[in-house]
This record gives structure tokens, C-alpha cells and sequence, in this order.
């Protein structure tokens, strides 16, 4: 059986792709075995023929810090990594993320928001992450009032980022306020 298909869901649909290649091994099928087997090589590939980019794995040196964020906090790039994240191939070598730290929630501790320096129309807004006992968790995402442009690392290098109180869950940048929502 052909696993160009099986690739390319998983490389190329993200969340999707992997929710379709759990069903597609689920089914009952006369070609169960070949359709795993398929299922199986696919994912274990590191790397897609048409888009290498695509298979890289988010990695320490691919993060830009800003502010006053001096490290990338242990474990972080590897939950980023994780399928589940759907971000593996938003940060890779040539278009770094940048990484900020805030206190969003006032208890002293910092949140860890990531940025994708890539300028695309389906770019997400700025996702926020915290670490708990539990690990690495998302927060949500910061996103501004509808027409308002995403938050983007250039502002962040020019103005940086700041918590606005009294609720700490919206930031400035420069003269935008973003608000993290779930």
C-alpha cells in the first residue's frame, strides 16, 4: 500500500491528519494490516519529500527570546513538539518563533507566550502556555478586536510586552492591547 497518502495527512492536515490516520487505523477494512503498516511508516518519517520544513520538530535554537525571557524553560520545546500542540511546524530553522514571558494571572509566576515570525493568512495568533505541577499546559491564545492586526514579532522587538492590570490578561504591545482568551 502506497504511504504517500498516510504521509501526507500527517505532514500537511496537522490535528486533523493524525484524528483521520487513528480512524482510518481503527476501521474495519479487508486491508486493515497493509492500511496499519502504512499508518505505522508514516509516522515514523522525520521528514516529508515535498515539504522538509514541514517534518522539523520544534527545538531550543528555533525560538528567538525577547524580553526578559534569558532561556527557554525546561521541557517547553518539547511539549511544543508534541502532535498534539499542532504547532511542529510552526517554528524551524529560517523562521524562528520568538518567545515572551509575562505574569498573566498575577500569581508571580511567568507564562510563556510563543509567536511565529512566518506572515501567513492562516498564522495563529500568539499562543500562551503555563507551567503547572502537572507540566506544560496551554492558556490560550492572544488575539486582538476584530480587524486588528495579529500580534507580530516585529512589535514585539520594537515595543515589547507588557500585562495590563487590574486583570493581568491582556497585553500591550506598543499602542495594541491583545486579550488571552481560552
Amino acid at each position: 500500500m502506497a504511504m504517500t497518502p498516510f504521509a501526507s495527512l500527517r505532514f500537511h492536515l496537522g490535528h486533523a491528519g493524525d484524528r483521520a490516520l487513528d480512524r482510518l487505523a481503527e476501521a474495519d477494512h479487508p486491508e486493515r494490516a497493509a492500511i496499519a503498516e502504512a499508518i505505522r511508516a508514516a509516522r515514523a518519517l522525520t521528514y516529508y519529500q515535498e515539504k522538509p520544513a514541514l517534518a522539523q520538530r520544534i527545538r531550543d535554537e528555533d525560538l528567538e527570546l525577547l524580553g526578559s525571557t534569558t532561556a527557554v524553560p525546561e521541557g517547553f520545546t518539547e511539549f511544543l513538539s508534541g502532535p498534539e500542540r499542532g504547532l511542529r511546524n510552526m517554528c524551524y530553522p529560517g523562521t524562528p518563533c520568538a518567545l515572551f514571558a509575562l505574569d498573566l494571572d498575577g500569581d508571580g509566576v511567568p507564562e510563556h507566550c510563543l509567536v511565529s515570525a512566518e506572515k501567513h493568512h492562516y498564522t495563529a495568533p500568539a499562543r500562551c502556555f503555563a507551567h503547572t505541577r502537572e507540566g506544560w499546559l496551554s492558556i490560550g491564545q492572544l488575539s486582538g478586536d476584530p480587524g486588528m492586526p495579529l500580534l507580530d514579532v516585529d512589535a514585539l522587538r520594537e515595543h515589547g510586552a507588557e500585562a495590563v492590570p487590574p486583570r493581568y490578561r491582556d497585553v500591550r504591545v506598543g499602542e495594541r492591547v491583545y486579550r488571552l482568551s481560552p
